[in-house]
């Protein structure tokens, strides 16, 4: 079972999320959760977010949450001066940046070992700002590709391959068998690191939000185009860029929030939403937006709306400078 996808009475809002990216480009997620942004705004510069964009961006999510009194911290599990992680962390307004190989972390590390860390992390922050809030932005790296170790080396029922006979509407072949075996694997790994985090964090007696999401759909190197999905009929059109959010609190939260698809872009503004975090200029608008056109956004129906959102937030709100 697929528990981290199951709501349950914490849950504050969960579903279906529209990405900019497959199959690889973390960073472009990254850059979209922590700006309100997509990257497939500035042509093919956006694809290089940490290093042109990073800089320029004025209004950011960890900025919100530092205005409101919260400290903000992230946590890397590999270097940070991969793809210019450690500058374009700074950029967007964290007050630390915990480099993942000071830890013993790196390519090989499973969730449970940036959970330990995380844990140790967590435990100093709070223990050196006792009376300050925090915000936490941590990447998972274990369920990422290439998912390409020999079955035989998996522990059951993973060992061999799940899909041996008629996969509807056609067979799978030993490669999607190992590829999907792979990532299985890794998932219920992933399930259990984030019911133990989900544990500590929401079991408590302090106010606490825990929100976690997909960056990307695996490729396994082009062959998950085989599968046949089933998406809203709403990303239908895009139905490689859909992935999930579930966002979960230890407190009631009086609105409910439910959209057919969310996108990542709007994904910030909603955990300040439930999070009950004041919000800047930008983020207003974000919200106004991300209403109006019901969770989509470059897609929105309403394009005469989508525009002068654009025209408000990048000539009023000057929220991309030089």
């Amino acid at each position: 079972k697929r528990r981290m996808f199951e709501p349950d009475r914490q849950t504050r809002a969960h579903g279906p999320m529209s990405v900019h990216t497959f199959g690889g480009g973390t960073w472009t997620s990254e850059f979209s959760f922590l700006t309100g942004l997509a990257h497939t705004l500035f042509g093919n510069a956006g694809l290089y977010a940490p290093y042109n964009l990073a800089p320029r961006v004025a209004y950011t999510l960890p900025k919100a949450f530092s205005e409101a009194g919260y400290r903000t911290i992230a946590l890397y599990p590999m270097s940070g001066d991969f793809l210019n992680a450690r500058n374009a962390y700074d950029y967007y307004g964290f007050d630390a940046f915990y480099d993942g190989t000071d830890y013993g972390l790196g390519w090989k590390s499973r969730d449970a070992d940036l959970l330990a860390v995380f844990q140790r992390i967590y435990a100093d922050e709070k223990r050196m700002h006792p009376d300050q809030p925090l915000f936490v932005f941590m990447l998972t790296l274990h369920q990422h590709g290439p998912h390409m170790v020999p079955l035989a080396e998996l522990p059951p029922p993973y060992d061999k391959p799940l899909f041996p006979g008629t996969f509807k509407p056609k067979a799978l072949d030993d490669w999607l068998n190992l590829n999907l075996g792979n990532y299985l694997e890794r998932l219920q790994q992933s399930d259990a690191m984030l019911a133990e985090l989900e544990k500590s964090l929401l079991g408590g007696k302090q106010p606490a939000v825990l929100v976690h999401f997909g960056d990307h759909q695996p490729s396994f190197d082009g062959a998950i185009n085989q599968i046949p999905k089933k998406v809203p009929k709403e990303a239908a059109h895009t139905s490689n860029w859909v992935t999930y959010y579930m966002l979960k609190s230890n407190f009631p939260v009086r609105r409910k929030f439910d959209y057919p698809v969310l996108d990542i872009a709007f994904l910030g503004s909603l955990v300040l939403d439930v999070a009950g975090v004041p919000k800047d200029a930008f983020q207003q608008a974000n919200t106004l937006l991300r209403e109006r056109c019901k969770g989509r956004y470059l897609d929105c129906k309403e394009t005469k709306m989508l525009a002068s959102y654009h025209d408000h937030i990048f000539t009023r709100l000057h929220d991309l400078h030089e």
